[in-house]
């Protein structure tokens, strides 16, 4: 009798620890107001939450449908104000994807969700360590 043997892949989160996290953040109407093209004021406390989880261990991709030319002000935005994301409009390089355009992540965070995202507070109490 032939015994089949079954290939088992290697979890994509394997380099987190037990508790952190991978959050795909949308930048226009989550971070900030929607105003595009320009930037928009800041959601309140979006950034100090996003540093928040950060110092954490948690990963932050922001995910956006902004392109060149569009993109390079936010990021800049982005760092004057303190924040470097893990990633842009891209997977974490440990993760392995077949499918580049598709953000793996285990939050998403974005005011086109459903239910929709609205305020920076319900991921403070749900994902801070307080």
């Amino acid at each position: 009798m032939e015994v089949a043997t079954i290939a088992v892949k290697k979890p994509i989160f394997k380099r987190l620890t037990k508790t952190a996290l991978v959050f795909a953040v949308d930048f226009d109407g989550t971070i900030v107001e929607h105003d595009f093209p320009e930037i928009g004021s800041e959601k309140p406390d979006a950034l100090r939450t996003l540093k928040a989880l950060q110092k954490d261990g948690h990963k932050i991709i922001i995910y956006t449908c902004r392109r060149p030319p569009y993109i390079g002000p936010i990021i800049e935005w982005m760092i004057d104000r303190g924040f470097k994301p893990n990633a842009i409009n891209k997977n974490l390089s440990y993760l392995p994807t077949n499918h580049p355009s598709k953000i793996l992540a285990h939050v998403y965070i974005d005011d086109r969700s459903f239910p929709p995202f609205t305020d920076w507070s319900d991921v403070q109490k749900t994902y801070l360590n307080n």
